[in-house]
């Protein structure tokens, strides 16, 4: 069961680590709406007893309970064709094999 303790060091994390950054936001069971908070930037965390607040701008907030058996999770950004390993979209062509083209002939 997550104490007292364990929001207040979220809290401290998530101001350390995003605190003045646009972050990606998502809500994995979908309780809640998170596009509006998706690239916002987030001030900083607070928490009280058990309940964790993430401020995000625009005078924007999020309110985390975590119960009885709940989780909270946080990690650097990768864009999504990073996450599966794949190559960026952006990125160069492979190089081909000497006198190939790469083309059907």
């Amino acid at each position: 069961m997550p104490e007292g303790h364990v929001t207040h060091r979220l809290a401290t994390a998530l101001t350390e680590t995003f605190g003045g950054r646009a972050v990606a936001v998502s809500s994995p069971q979908g309780r809640f709406d998170a596009s509006s908070l998706d690239g916002t930037v987030l001030e900083g965390g607070d928490s009280v007893g058990k309940h964790l607040f993430v401020d995000f701008a625009g005078d924007q907030s999020v309110h985390i309970h975590l119960g009885l058996i709940g989780k909270f999770m946080f990690q650097e950004y990768a864009e999504p064709w990073a996450r599966c390993g794949c190559v960026s979209p952006t990125a160069s062509p492979p190089p081909t094999s000497e006198g190939r083209s790469g083309a059907a002939s």
